[in-house]
């Protein structure tokens, strides 16, 4: 689906494919309740995309709000 520019991509996205999508994306959104770690997160900010992802302690350690990317209320 896409919508204003957004590619929404609900399916599971093969090992092989993720530098195409990382490569491509403007940021990487991560709409966690609860997060312990992410793979997706450690690659989003290996190919330095910036996340937006729940302000959780796990996530608070690996993206400063406003620097590497931005920090939501989980709630």
């Amino acid at each position: 689906a896409q919508v204003s520019g957004v590619r929404l991509d609900l399916r599971y996205i093969p090992d092989s494919d993720m530098p195409v999508y990382l490569g491509a994306a403007d940021v990487v959104a991560l709409p966690y309740h609860r997060l312990l770690t992410s793979g997706v997160l450690l690659l989003a900010i290996s190919y330095a995309r910036p996340v937006l992802a729940p302000d959780v302690a796990s996530v608070r350690e690996l993206i400063h709000d406003g620097q590497a990317g931005f920090l939501f209320q989980p709630d």
